[in-house]
């Protein structure tokens, strides 16, 4: 199982930036570096609301974190990640 986070366009609601794809077990996929996805999303925040592929809105920065923390932990069992 694995979710997909989007920018959504405020504007029209249809346009859409894939940002990435969390999957269980597995550290956060994303054709973007923590630090670029930091600045797109800075630089358009009034703009674009963060969200999940199911639509649930996310606060930016907690994912960030999230998924920072996900990336640098030194177990390779997930389970420790928690």
């Amino acid at each position: 199982m694995g979710t997909n986070y989007y920018l959504h366009c405020r504007l029209c609601g249809e346009k859409k930036i894939h940002v990435g794809k969390q999957s269980f077990g597995w550290p956060f996929l994303s054709n973007y570096s923590i630090d670029d996805l930091r600045q797109m999303y800075n630089e358009m925040k009034s703009d674009v609301v963060f969200k999940d592929e199911y639509g649930r809105e996310q606060d930016f920065e907690d994912f960030i974190t999230r998924h920072t923390k996900w990336q640098v932990q030194e177990s390779n069992d997930p389970m420790e990640w928690f």
